[in-house]
């Protein structure tokens, strides 16, 4: 009978071996169809637009004037564009490539790194595929008319949440993520992993630099976002949370928070040049060192 079970047992494991090794080789398969790169290439490309754009907004907000600087802001003023319902179909298209980048990557990739490391990479790629698919849909909603405001959006969320006993416990919760989040991001910027993990063959030493002050300049805003809703939380006030806009917004209401927004902007237009630079360099097969 023992012998049976354990006949068994070998005959799924090397059932689901087979299956595992399968998929890994369809995905890379998926991963050099000059189709799919092409997609990463555009969302990449879309993206570095997005934080240009971000990045005008913020001087916006610095110079008073009353914009909606978020990334739904960002896609509403690519919808305003000339040909923006064109523009707005290749960027909820580059999104969704981007998202399945990141989830073969979770799936197969980093297969050089082991255990703690490993697990934070694949986290990450999880994490950067629902940012990715969230713009997608954002993108989406924009195109069919349908996304509001993005302050008011999240601050509706927020008031039924606190309506509830276990609303504010979630929001806390919330800023939480958002912060680790964030401390995520400043990490990846001081350290440049982004550098040995996101690109391949050789790039120019201002790129890095780019992409280094603008992980950090993203974590500093996440980090603003992550403490407005625990603010929400504490005061059971649901205007306290909020978007990029609000986080931004709050930057600018501080001692020197002018000088400081300008500096983000700054580090969002970083960002937005390193993903032009990122788009033709992206690692698309992470399974080897």
């Amino acid at each position: 009978m023992k012998q049976t079970i354990d006949e068994a047992s070998k005959d799924i494991v090397e059932k689901a071996d087979d299956v595992v090794a399968g998929a890994g080789e369809t995905a890379e398969r998926v991963q050099r169809h000059p189709v799919y790169q092409g997609l990463v290439t555009g969302g990449l490309i879309a993206y570095g637009g997005m934080h240009l754009l971000l990045a005008g907004l913020g001087v916006q907000v610095v110079r008073g004037v009353g914009a909606d600087a978020s990334e739904s802001g960002s896609i509403r003023m690519i919808a305003s564009a000339p040909f923006g319902f064109v523009l707005l179909l290749l960027i909820v298209l580059g999104m969704a490539a981007l998202a399945l980048w990141q989830v073969l990557l979770a799936l197969f990739g980093y297969g050089y790194l082991t255990g703690a490391r490993l697990l934070r990479r694949k986290l990450s790629s999880l994490g950067r595929a629902g940012l990715y698919a969230g713009l997608g849909l954002l993108a989406t909603r924009v195109l069919w008319g349908v996304e509001q405001n993005s302050n008011a959006s999240t601050q509706s969320t927020s008031a039924a949440l606190l309506n509830q006993w276990y609303g504010p416990p979630l929001l806390v919760i919330a800023g939480i993520v958002i912060s680790l989040v964030a401390v995520a991001m400043i990490r990846r910027g001081v350290v440049r992993s982004f550098a040995k993990h996101d690109l391949q063959g050789s790039v120019p030493r201002w790129a890095v630099w780019l992409g280094s002050v603008g992980w950090v300049m993203k974590g500093v805003t996440q980090l603003v976002l992550g403490f407005l809703f625990w603010v929400a939380a504490w005061q059971h006030d649901p205007t306290d949370t909020g978007s990029l806009d609000l986080a931004l917004k709050t930057i600018a209401g501080q001692p020197f928070g002018r000088a400081t927004l300008v500096t983000v902007a700054a580090g969002f237009a970083a960002f937005g040049g390193y993903c032009f630079i990122w788009a033709f360099n992206a690692r698309h097969d992470v399974s080897k060192d």
